[in-house]
């Protein structure tokens, strides 16, 4: 009875262990990305690098990670060591993390001395510390980021699609000339239209009893032989007694 009930002791034990830890899982977070590696041999010059650091939380309960660079405990094989971890910078590297929601940080990598640090595989880690939250188990992660750098630095003439300065300006002079002579064609009709709109204005209404008095009424000739006579209207004659 008593190897009995300590079998059964031991499976409940077993048992609660699991659904402890299946719990656990539940309440795990994520980061992503875990392991990154930066291909840039195909660009032409090393630049400021900029990368998204995404932290979710999948529990029913806030948890708090803190974020530091760290130098590898191991590289991938060509990796070398970054050669100065103040290189890389993280925006925010404390963060409070509500359950069921997401965190965005950014990575940024600005390498000193650029002539000299082309054509390699650098490696560092971004360590995630859970400092705080739900459950006895805390989950960390170690994050391995590699960047290549580009192998040589392609001068701005030598790039796909480079086009001359002295191409695009006189591109640009043509197309200002014609854009000005549109406009001075266009300026004209207009002061043309206006000043014949203003001899329009200028005139005024004559009224109708004005265009009578200023009206020239033709007269009436009628011919008297060879010689043409006037004749008046509405002119009254009188004969001169004798």
């Amino acid at each position: 009875m008593k190897r009995k009930r300590t079998r059964q002791v031991a499976l409940g034990v077993m048992f609660g262990l699991i659904i402890l830890l299946s719990a656990q899982s539940s309440l795990a977070w994520k980061i992503n990305p875990a392991k990154w590696i930066l291909y840039h041999k195909e660009d032409f010059e090393i630049e400021t690098y900029e990368w998204p650091l995404e932290l979710t939380n999948d529990g029913d309960a806030p948890i708090e990670i803190k974020l530091s660079i760290m130098e590898p405990e191991y590289v991938y094989d060509g990796n070398v060591k970054m050669p100065d971890l103040k290189w890389v910078s993280i925006s925010k590297k404390n963060l409070e993390i509500g359950p069921e929601s997401k965190e965005r940080v950014l990575v940024t990598i600005d390498i000193n001395n650029k002539s000299q640090a082309y054509n390699q595989s650098w490696e560092f880690w971004i360590f995630a510390d859970q400092t705080a939250g739900a459950g006895n188990i805390q989950t960390d992660y170690k994050c391995r980021w590699t960047l290549q750098t580009p192998i040589r630095f392609v001068p701005i003439e030598e790039r796909p699609g480079y086009v001359p300065w002295g191409t695009i300006m006189a591109y640009f002079g043509i197309l200002g000339g014609a854009f000005v002579i549109i406009i001075l064609i266009y300026k004209k009709g207009l002061l043309k239209k206006k000043s014949t709109k203003n001899k329009n204005i200028d005139k005024k209404p004559i009224s109708m009893r004005e265009h009578k008095k200023t009206r020239k009424v033709p007269k009436r000739i009628e011919k008297v032989g060879n010689r043409p006579q006037v004749k008046r209207d509405n002119v009254i004659r009188y004969k001169k007694k004798s």
